[in-house]
């Protein structure tokens, strides 16, 4: 199914990939006279949008300490401004020990890994600033805390079925106008809380890896181009799997307080989103917690792996000789790692060609002096039609002859990138201790229209936004064995290859620039997918940006922008 396609959801009668999850939906307002009338017609829209759109039951839960309404109310104006978030937290654990009737539920009880139904609990955040987020996820905290405390010992260990939803209060009024009901902004919203909810049941999948997130939509998997037929001591579980991808997208917040973290496939089935605090702690640490996950990750499947690292900004040289380290010690799988740095806002402009003024002759028009005697009558224009009889417009038999063709489709003009390998080596990272270049750039252009508007890209209306990619580091496994190298190989800057432990490029004059290039080509390729894959569940606007890479950027200036005010 092609992309366009999604922005008709409901005309198409389209359903997730992933199946319907049921949702028990809890609410916390701020309890003011007006506000419940407002919060009950939003969530009354919410659950026929998530029912209408196939994605399960939305169930509209009462409050567990009052069952005469289905609105949890918090009066701010009760208490003072000291003691807000201490209400508010009080008023979170005692739903959180209210929860347990839910948990009684034969529906909801069912033992297992996965449950068979989600908690949403929506707040209402009526003043949308820093410190109220603060507050509410504090506040959630308190009520994930007291509902795993309540919940039977038998149930405990399997995966937390309990969600956080914010939902801004512009959403339900604005002081400068009225709010109209849009399906799109109910639809990404519903989309939100379905790719929250975790998976429902066991899978039995074998493309499912221990970061399964059951999304309402992902990317399709191509068939491999080619299957390497080889005698192994251990062959793959499965030869189509092979040379699996696993990408890793990482960034620092600006304060250098967290390390965001996100990991994905090629397809978007199996994510994951981590966020590390930097408190007293070196990068090596955190890289080590990173480089864990992403083997517990990979050893759900027993195949070759490709571990690409990427680094949304600047690697600096810190980060690439703890991850050269990392990969360099002996692994119990086989893998390759390849190390990328990618800048979503790169110091290079694409001018569009000025347009030139139309010209008044045709292609191919004889141009005669002006004395040149004119005919008094123009030719009959139908006489070189065959049949004698006028014709339609080229538009209208356009039109016609796409109605009827069985391979017409429907493309999205403002989905237009372009993907560039330079002729040459960009310098990424420059100080007075250290100098490297790129072992091959390149770039994700897409292409604005006129018409196009600065919400679906990053730089104005009219002029082509640019994300570039760099390859800086890549260790290939020791030949003839299956683990990882048994030494820590040279410094990712010095180049040349290790010698017994695996084959390791770095530098800017590591690896030729055309076997660079094509290794570059094809993780452009991925990136797009990825960035599409973004693009059409709403989460980045842009076309360009990779899922993991857009997402560790929101999250970084997310934490940021509330914790930072502390």
């Amino acid at each position: 199914m092609l992309p366009p396609s999604i922005n008709f959801w409901d005309v198409l009668g389209l359903a997730p990939i992933s199946g319907p999850k049921n949702i028990k939906a809890l609410t916390i307002y701020s309890s003011i006279e007006q506000n419940a009338h407002l919060v009950d017609n939003f969530m009354n829209d919410l659950s026929q949008c998530y029912d209408a759109s196939k994605l399960g039951s939305f169930l509209r839960q009462p409050d567990p300490m009052d069952q005469s309404s289905n609105l949890i109310g918090w009066d701010k104006q009760e208490h003072p401004f000291i003691s807000l978030v201490e209400s508010f937290s009080s008023l979170c654990s005692a739903v959180g020990t209210a929860l347990t009737s839910l948990v009684a539920d034969p529906r909801v009880s069912k033992i297992g890994d996965q449950p068979s139904e989600a908690i949403a609990v929506f707040v209402i955040d009526s003043e949308n600033t820093p410190s109220s987020l603060w507050h509410i996820a504090s506040g959630f905290l308190s009520l994930f805390k007291a509902y795993r405390k309540s919940m039977p010992a038998k149930l405990r260990h399997r995966q937390a079925d309990l969600v956080l939803q914010v939902v801004p209060y512009s959403l339900l009024l604005r002081h400068d106008g009225a709010v109209l009901p849009a399906a799109m902004p109910l639809l990404e919203l519903c989309w939100e809380v379905y790719n929250r909810c975790p998976p429902v049941g066991s899978s039995d999948s074998s493309t499912d890896l221990p970061i399964h997130a059951a999304p309402v939509i992902e990317l399709a998997e191509p068939p491999p181009r080619k299957i390497a037929f080889e005698l192994s001591a251990e062959p793959p579980t499965n030869i189509t799997q092979d040379n699996s991808q696993l990408h890793v997208g990482y960034t620092v917040s600006s304060s250098m307080k967290w390390v965001s973290a996100a990991y994905t496939d090629n397809t978007g089935r199996n994510q994951s989103i981590v966020t590390y605090s930097l408190h007293n702690r070196l990068f090596k640490e955190i890289a080590s917690e990173m480089w864990a996950t992403a083997i517990s990750i990979m050893q759900g499947r027993r195949v070759n792996w490709r571990l690409c690292i990427a680094r949304a900004g600047v690697m600096n040289l810190e980060e690439m000789e703890a991850w050269a380290s990392l990969s360099g010690a002996p692994q119990s799988i086989s893998l390759i790692t390849v190390l990328l740095s990618v800048d979503t806002d790169p110091a290079l402009d694409i001018l569009p060609p000025l347009e030139r003024a139309p010209s008044p002759f045709k292609l191919g028009t004889v141009h005669t002096p002006s004395g040149t005697p004119k005919l008094d009558v123009s030719p009959d224009p139908s006489a070189s039609t065959p049949g004698g009889g006028a014709t339609g417009t080229p538009s209208d038999s356009i039109a016609a002859e796409a109605a009827h063709d069985p391979d017409a489709h429907l493309v999205d003009i403002e989905d237009d990138v372009w993907g560039m390998i330079l002729g040459h080596r960009m310098c990424v990272a420059m100080n007075r201790e250290w100098f490297n270049y790129s072992l091959s750039s390149g770039l994700l252009v897409q292409l604005a229209h006129s018409h196009m508007s600065t919400a679906y890209s990053s730089s104005p209306a009219g002029k082509p936004s640019c994300v570039a990619v760099h390859l800086l580091w890549l260790r290939m496994p020791p030949k003839g064995g299956s683990g990882g190298s048994s030494g820590e190989g040279k410094a990712p800057g010095g180049g040349g290859s290790g010698s017994g432990n695996g084959d390791i490029w770095g530098g800017a004059f590591g690896m030729a620039k055309g076997t660079a290039d094509s290794i570059l080509r094809e993780y452009l390729g991925h990136y797009r997918n990825l960035a599409e894959l973004a693009r059409v569940k709403g989460s980045d606007r842009r076309c360009n940006v990779p899922w993991h890479i857009g997402v560790v950027e929101r999250v970084a200036s997310g934490l940021d922008y509330v914790i930072g005010v502390f």
